[in-house]
């Protein structure tokens, strides 16, 4: 494949990975707005979804100025990190002798499985965004 239609084939998957993030975000927040946990744990999931947001934006910013990727890395490594722990934390307070309330565990399961599509979709939109900066070097240096 010639090196140009590669860079565009990268450039319309990075981008129609940012659109499916988007999509799932906002799935997300209607879900998390009819989910019948506590308070705090759907502010804890509103400010984990905004700071999904914000970092594949600037991800976007780094991925476009070809320079601090890792900088974006590095904080979507603690964000995911902390969906991990925050959906432990969860399930913990939210389960009796170690199972999950049947009225609670439709919506529970849909809000973790959304919140780790997301996390999902933001790690591969920043791998994809490192491939395409990779991609650009490579063709730079030839």
């Amino acid at each position: 494949m010639d090196a140009n239609l590669k860079k565009v084939l990268l450039n319309m998957t990075y981008y129609t990975l940012i659109g499916a993030m988007v999509a799932f975000e906002i799935f997300f927040m209607i879900t998390l707005a009819g989910a019948s946990l506590a308070m705090w744990e759907r502010v804890l999931y509103y400010i984990l979804a905004g700071a999904l947001v914000a970092v594949v934006i600037y991800d976007i910013i780094c991925t476009c100025m070809h320079r601090q990727k890792y900088i974006a890395g590095f904080i979507l490594y603690v964000i995911t990190i902390l969906t991990v722990i925050l959906s432990l934390v969860v399930m913990a307070i939210n389960s009796a002798n170690g199972r999950l309330l049947i009225d609670i565990s439709e919506k529970f399961f849909r809000l973790v499985l959304f919140s780790y599509i997301i996390n999902t979709l933001a790690v591969v939109i920043y791998c994809t965004g490192e491939k395409l900066i990779s991609h650009t070097a490579n063709r730079i240096k030839k």
